[in-house]
């Protein structure tokens, strides 16, 4: 599902509850540009400690569809920067967790919370490329009571063609 352009959404697994705002840019997108209009946040409404982790998979393809890159975010020619909010720690199975791997998000914590504050193209790195390519970027949100396993909460879509 694609929900760019909504104000809140409720994700909610078992008595995991959160509500995330935020959204895509639209229109034009050039290089250095924050893919965001607004920073994705979440505000906790669960009824227990509950753990959170995001993750990223970069699709590039070129001009005659063809797949030209299809992975995270580690590989340098992706030439995307993503900025996550100061709780989240990257891991070696490339998930970002809040507050690593051991890190708990108390139910009595319900103070909004940046996941994702940007994701730009850097242009100094790809110079034209990519020009034209179209650049898809799904980024996964999961969440798990302790002690249960990782659900999948939503998988939010952006895509874009980088100018010709």
């Amino acid at each position: 599902m694609d929900y760019d352009n909504t104000d809140s959404i409720t994700l909610k697994s078992g008595k995991v509850e959160y509500q995330l705002t935020g959204s895509a840019a639209s229109g034009l997108v050039v290089p250095g540009q924050n893919l965001l209009e607004n920073p994705y946040k979440i505000t906790n409404q669960s009824t227990v400690d509950s753990q959170l982790r995001v993750t990223f998979l970069i699709t590039i393809t070129d001009l005659s569809n063809t797949v030209v890159y299809n992975g995270d975010l580690s590989d340098p020619k992706v030439a995307i920067t993503v900025d996550l909010g100061t709780d989240f720690v990257k891991e070696s199975d490339n998930f970002y967790y809040y507050g690593g791997t051991t890190g708990v998000l108390p139910q009595t914590n319900t103070t909004q919370f940046t996941v994702i504050s940007s994701i730009v193209l850097n242009g100094e790195y790809i110079h034209n490329d990519y020009s034209g390519y179209k650049v898809k970027i799904d980024i996964t949100i999961q969440a798990k009571q302790l002690g249960y396993d990782w659900q999948t909460l939503i998988t939010e879509e952006i895509n874009f063609q980088t100018g010709n």
